[in-house]
C-alpha cells in the first residue's frame, strides 16, 4: 500500500508541475495573441471572430487555473474535491458555449449542450447542498 501511495504522490506532483508550466506558457501566449491581434489593421480593434478566439484561449487558461486549484486541494486534503471538479466542468462548458457558432450548429448539439448544462447545474447544486450543514443542526 505504501508503494501505491508513494506512486500516486509522484504522479500528482508531476501533473501539478506540468500543469504549472502549461498555464504559465499559455498566459504568455494569450498576451502575445492579444498584442498581435490588436496590431493588425484596424489597429486596436477586434472583430467578433477574433474576440471569440481570444475568449476561447482566455477561458482555457482559466480552466488550467481551476485544475491547478483542484490538484492542490487533492494534495492538501488527500481526496478529490468533487465541488471543484464540477466547477472545472462548468467552466469548460461555458467556454464551449461562448465560442460556439449557434447558427452553424446542429440542433442535436444544442440540445446536448443544454442537457449538459442542466445536469451539471443540478449536480453542483446537490453536491453543494449535501456539504452544507443543516440549519436545524446548530
Amino acid at each position: 500500500m505504501k508503494l501505491i501511495r508513494r506512486f500516486q504522490r509522484i504522479v500528482i506532483y508531476a501533473l501539478l508541475y506540468m500543469l504549472l508550466f502549461v498555464v504559465a506558457i499559455s498566459t504568455i501566449e494569450v498576451a502575445i495573441y492579444l498584442v498581435r491581434q490588436l496590431m493588425e489593421p484596424p489597429v486596436l480593434l477586434l472583430d467578433v471572430t477574433r474576440l471569440l478566439d481570444f475568449f476561447g484561449i482566455f477561458m482555457m487558461v482559466i480552466i488550467g487555473l481551476e485544475l491547478l486549484h483542484s490538484i492542490r486541494s487533492y494534495i492538501v486534503y488527500d481526496k478529490m474535491p468533487v465541488e471543484e471538479v464540477f466547477m472545472v466542468a462548468m467552466i469548460a462548458l461555458a467556454r464551449k458555449v461562448i465560442v460556439l457558432d449557434v447558427k452553424a450548429s446542429d440542433s442535436v448539439l444544442l440540445l446536448g449542450l443544454s442537457a449538459l448544462i442542466l445536469s451539471l447545474s443540478v449536480g453542483y447544486y446537490l453536491v453543494k447542498k449535501s456539504v452544507q450543514p443543516h440549519p436545524s443542526a446548530s
